[in-house]
């Protein structure tokens, strides 16, 4: 088992409110996300996560061929989502769900940054915020579908009175 800190370090498994689990994945190759997802393959398949959440999006890309080459589909037995939205989230199949950093923004403001102090070495310090993005593609499942559907509680409720 890789320690916190190592290539393909992953986390414990999480759970939600309806019984659904996420698991966080970090590393730095997508070789590693494969080295990771055999990791989630060497737990009980009652606790095996539903989704795996990965430090960035070339990790995500390993984590989904680990899962295809175990049998697992994506989205439709694994949500995938990675962090960075990198270009290559778009023309990955099945396109990879990712949170934009706003790398565009984040290199426009730092650019304007460097410039206001060449121009004005004294001026105060200042932090500038960007919010990220969350960018569904097809590798996750609208969180709408993970909830029990009012529909079947109802059912399930009848049947049990």
């Amino acid at each position: 088992m890789l320690q916190p800190g190592s290539r393909g370090y992953s986390g414990e498994v999480h759970w939600n409110e309806w019984g659904r689990s996420w698991w966080p994945c970090y590393a730095e190759r997508e070789t590693a996300g494969e080295a990771a997802w055999s990791q989630v393959e060497s737990i009980s398949p009652r606790r095996r996560p539903d989704a795996v959440i990965a430090a960035n999006d070339l990790l995500a890309f390993g984590v989904m061929r680990g899962a295809a080459s175990a049998g697992r589909r994506v989205p439709r037995q694994l949500a995938v989502v990675g962090i960075d939205d990198t270009q290559f989230a778009r023309v990955f199949s099945p396109s990879l769900s990712s949170v934009s950093l706003g790398a565009r923004t984040r290199g426009r403001i730092a650019a304007r940054l460097l410039l206001d102090r060449i121009a004005a070495p004294g001026i105060p310090f200042r932090t500038e915020l960007v919010t990220p993005q969350l960018v569904v593609r097809e590798s996750s499942a609208p969180l709408v579908s993970l909830a029990p559907s009012r529909t079947s509680l109802a059912s399930s409720r009848r049947r049990t009175s």
